[in-house]
Protein backbone atom coordinates (compact mmCIF):
# COMPACT_ATOMS: atom_id res chain seq x y z
CA UNK A 1 0.00 0.00 0.00
CA UNK A 2 1.42 3.44 -0.66
CA UNK A 3 2.11 5.82 1.31
CA UNK A 4 1.36 9.82 1.54
CA UNK A 5 3.81 12.14 1.72
CA UNK A 6 3.75 12.27 5.64
CA UNK A 7 4.47 9.02 5.83
CA UNK A 8 1.02 7.33 6.76
CA UNK A 9 -1.85 4.98 4.42
CA UNK A 10 -3.29 6.85 1.81
CA UNK A 11 -6.98 7.38 2.99
CA UNK A 12 -5.42 7.44 7.11
CA UNK A 13 -3.47 10.73 6.61
CA UNK A 14 -5.26 13.56 8.51
CA UNK A 15 -2.99 16.59 7.32
CA UNK A 16 -4.37 15.76 3.61
CA UNK A 17 -7.62 15.38 4.44
CA UNK A 18 -7.79 18.33 6.05
CA UNK A 19 -6.20 20.26 3.16
CA UNK A 20 -8.56 18.48 1.06
CA UNK A 21 -6.24 17.28 -0.89
CA UNK A 22 -6.10 13.77 -2.42
CA UNK A 23 -3.27 11.75 -1.02
CA UNK A 24 -1.57 11.73 -3.89
CA UNK A 25 -1.85 15.11 -5.09
CA UNK A 26 1.66 16.42 -3.92
CA UNK A 27 4.36 15.87 -5.90
CA UNK A 28 7.43 14.84 -3.85
CA UNK A 29 10.73 15.17 -4.95
CA UNK A 30 13.83 14.00 -2.53
CA UNK A 31 17.20 16.25 -2.72
CA UNK A 32 19.39 13.27 -1.51
CA UNK A 33 18.56 10.22 0.33
CA UNK A 34 17.98 10.81 4.05
CA UNK A 35 17.34 13.91 3.43
CA UNK A 36 13.58 16.17 3.97
CA UNK A 37 11.03 16.45 1.47
CA UNK A 38 10.75 19.27 -1.04
CA UNK A 39 6.99 20.01 -1.84
CA UNK A 40 5.16 21.96 -3.97
CA UNK A 41 3.13 24.22 -1.72
CA UNK A 42 0.00 26.03 -2.24
CA UNK A 43 1.03 29.08 -3.65
CA UNK A 44 3.38 26.71 -5.95
CA UNK A 45 6.71 27.62 -3.97
CA UNK A 46 8.87 24.99 -2.44
CA UNK A 47 7.96 24.22 0.69
CA UNK A 48 10.27 22.11 3.49
CA UNK A 49 8.45 19.48 5.05
CA UNK A 50 9.50 17.96 7.97
CA UNK A 51 9.95 14.10 7.99
CA UNK A 52 6.84 12.18 9.43
CA UNK A 53 6.71 9.66 11.93
CA UNK A 54 6.69 6.21 10.44
CA UNK A 55 3.32 3.63 10.72
CA UNK A 56 4.38 1.58 14.11
CA UNK A 57 5.46 5.06 15.90
CA UNK A 58 2.11 6.47 14.99
CA UNK A 59 -0.19 3.35 15.79
CA UNK A 60 2.01 3.30 19.13
CA UNK A 61 1.44 7.22 19.85
CA UNK A 62 -2.27 6.85 19.36
CA UNK A 63 -1.95 3.87 22.23
CA UNK A 64 -0.30 6.40 24.92
CA UNK A 65 -2.53 7.80 27.35
CA UNK A 66 -3.10 11.92 26.52
CA UNK A 67 -1.32 14.06 27.99
CA UNK A 68 -2.93 16.82 30.16
CA UNK A 69 -5.57 14.04 31.88
CA UNK A 70 -4.05 13.31 35.34
CA UNK A 71 -5.08 9.71 37.83
CA UNK A 72 -8.07 9.52 40.16
CA UNK A 73 -5.45 10.53 42.86
CA UNK A 74 -4.27 13.42 41.50
CA UNK A 75 -7.55 14.80 40.79
CA UNK A 76 -8.59 13.63 44.52
CA UNK A 77 -5.56 15.62 45.57
CA UNK A 78 -6.29 18.69 43.25
CA UNK A 79 -9.67 18.67 44.72
CA UNK A 80 -8.74 18.31 48.76
CA UNK A 81 -6.32 21.42 47.91
CA UNK A 82 -9.39 23.77 46.44
CA UNK A 83 -11.53 23.03 49.44
CA UNK A 84 -8.33 23.42 51.90
CA UNK A 85 -7.90 27.30 50.46
CA UNK A 86 -11.53 27.50 50.27
CA UNK A 87 -11.73 26.53 54.11
CA UNK A 88 -8.95 29.49 54.71
CA UNK A 89 -10.40 31.87 52.40
CA UNK A 90 -13.70 31.51 54.29
CA UNK A 91 -12.14 31.60 57.92
CA UNK A 92 -9.89 34.90 56.67
CA UNK A 93 -13.23 36.43 55.52
CA UNK A 94 -14.77 35.86 59.20
CA UNK A 95 -11.58 36.76 60.76
CA UNK A 96 -11.72 39.64 59.00
CA UNK A 97 -15.41 40.49 59.78
CA UNK A 98 -15.37 39.46 63.27
CA UNK A 99 -12.77 42.63 63.48
CA UNK A 100 -14.39 44.98 61.81
CA UNK A 101 -17.22 44.28 64.48
CA UNK A 102 -15.17 44.66 67.13
CA UNK A 103 -14.00 47.86 66.29
CA UNK A 104 -17.25 49.22 65.31
CA UNK A 105 -18.62 47.88 68.88
CA UNK A 106 -15.49 49.49 70.41
CA UNK A 107 -16.23 53.10 68.77
CA UNK A 108 -20.16 52.43 69.94
CA UNK A 109 -19.16 52.32 73.04
CA UNK A 110 -17.03 54.96 73.67
CA UNK A 111 -19.22 57.15 71.71
CA UNK A 112 -22.04 56.16 74.40
CA UNK A 113 -19.36 56.72 77.32
CA UNK A 114 -18.36 59.77 75.97
CA UNK A 115 -21.95 61.24 75.74
CA UNK A 116 -23.03 60.04 79.34
CA UNK A 117 -19.72 61.28 80.81
CA UNK A 118 -21.12 64.92 78.56
CA UNK A 119 -24.52 64.48 80.11
CA UNK A 120 -23.20 63.92 83.74
CA UNK A 121 -20.33 67.06 83.41
CA UNK A 122 -23.28 69.20 82.54
CA UNK A 123 -25.78 67.99 84.99
CA UNK A 124 -23.14 68.69 87.66
CA UNK A 125 -22.04 71.93 86.56
CA UNK A 126 -25.50 72.79 86.35
CA UNK A 127 -26.36 71.97 89.94
CA UNK A 128 -23.39 73.38 91.26
CA UNK A 129 -24.39 76.74 89.22
CA UNK A 130 -27.74 76.97 90.52
CA UNK A 131 -26.31 75.64 94.53
CA UNK A 132 -23.97 78.62 94.18
CA UNK A 133 -26.80 80.45 93.52
CA UNK A 134 -28.35 80.05 96.62
CA UNK A 135 -25.15 80.11 98.77
CA UNK A 136 -22.42 82.27 97.18
CA UNK A 137 -18.74 81.90 98.47
CA UNK A 138 -17.05 84.25 100.14
CA UNK A 139 -13.84 84.17 98.60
Amino acid sequence: MANCIHGFPQGQCLICSTLARAPGNATAVADKPGSSVQLDGLNGGPVRALPGPKLGQAKAAADEKPHGRGSAKSKLAGAVVVIIAGILAWGLFQGIFDLALRIAEYVVLAVAAGWVGYKAGHYQARREAERDKRHPRAD
